[in-house]
């Protein structure tokens, strides 16, 4: 009953270490709030000729853990010219660029590392070493899921990933003169580069020894991490197409021919130091704890098409189509296949008999 009515009055007796004072981990590692604010501004407008919008906005988020945020820059801008009759241009333009900042942990989660953290600890212990925030306090039996007041960047080390990203479309549109023919080309740019920077540094827990007023290592985080990832993708589309539509009394005619190719180029770098050579600086030389690799690859396809297409009364369809692909996936020495279809249909429902027939009155 003593123990009990201690634990009820939280009584601390800073002499004799016995501590009876419980510990709210979750209400002083867990904020009750994730702050987040953005901040957009746009201006659009124009005549008959050109229309244009651009917008431009950040946006900053905080998590309910310390040291874990995220921000974004985005820009866009579109503008449409009509350049003649039936001849219009547009382009449309993004960009932005996003940072993920937290604590370089160990494991490939650090979020669930820090969560796990938290959740585990009971209330009778303390996060300091006899309350010294110098001195992160070593908790036996949670050598799995450490202490939380370990898991900060000046502490922990940092991880920091940065996307850079540019899209671009270009858009080509002409109606011609002639009725029922029409051209369109498309280009777009696509471009991705994510950097990387992860630094998982050394760090002690301790004890307080009341006896010699010491502080003293219980146990030490010795595996240390570095890594630098640089990879980059680059992306080109483009498409160019002729197309027919246009009917001749009881006959419709329609036709399309045109051009569109793909290619992505990829590129990554990945550098990890194992251990570190110098936690205390944050940059990477060279060293036998160094490991290497990188990958590079190409990805390509091409296809010219066509179709072709003819109806009468809308009751009866024939489609003719057909692609000449190239494609990186298909065998060397055989990398280009034609692949041609035919379709045919009869919309019975157009007849006379079947519109005034019993079958229709079904």
């Amino acid at each position: 009953q003593e123990q009990i009515n201690k634990w009820k009055e939280g009584y601390y007796n800073p002499e004799t270490g016995e501590d009876y004072r419980g510990y709210d981990w979750y209400g002083n590692f867990v904020r009750n709030d994730a702050p987040q604010y953005n901040v957009n501004a746009n201006i659009s407008g124009g005549t008959d000729k050109v229309c244009y919008y651009t917008s431009l906005s950040y946006v900053s988020q905080e998590a309910v853990f310390q040291d874990y945020s995220f921000n974004r820059v985005n820009l866009q801008s579109n503008i449409d010219i009509n350049i003649c009759k039936g001849l219009k241009f547009s382009t449309q333009i993004s960009g932005k660029i996003d940072n993920k900042i937290n604590p370089g942990l160990p494991g490939s989660d650090d979020y669930s590392a820090r969560k796990m953290s938290v959740i585990g600890m009971q209330p009778i212990y303390r996060p300091y070493a006899n309350d010294n925030e110098q001195y992160t306090n070593y908790i036996s039996g949670y050598d799995a899921s450490h202490n939380p007041a370990s898991y900060t960047i000046d502490n922990a080390g940092k991880y920091h990933q940065r996307n850079t990203t540019f899209q671009s479309n270009f858009i080509l549109d002409w109606q011609t003169p002639l009725k029922g023919l029409s051209a369109k080309a498309t280009f777009s740019y696509f471009y991705n580069n994510e950097e990387t920077n992860n630094l998982e540094k050394e760090w002690s827990e301790y004890t307080y020894d009341r006896l010699t007023q010491q502080y003293n290592v219980a146990y030490t985080k010795s595996d240390t991490w570095m890594e630098r990832i640089r990879c980059k993708t680059q992306d080109l589309n483009g498409q160019a197409l002729v197309a027919y539509d246009n009917t001749f009394g009881n006959h419709h005619v329609t036709a399309t021919a045109g051009f569109e190719f793909y290619q992505r180029q990829y590129n990554r770098i990945y550098n990890a130091q194992n251990p570190v050579d110098n936690p205390f600086i944050d940059l990477m030389a060279t060293s036998e704890n160094n490991t290497v690799t990188e990958s590079n690859r190409t990805l390509t396809t091409a296809s010219g098409i066509f179709r072709a297409g003819y109806d009468y009364k809308q009751r009866y369809i024939i489609d003719f189509a057909g692609r000449y692909d190239g494609s990186w996936k298909f065998a060397q020495g055989k990398r280009w296949g034609f692949f041609p279809s035919v379709s045919a249909a009869w919309r019975m429902s157009g007849e006379d008999w079947w519109e005034n027939g019993k079958i229709n009155n079904w």
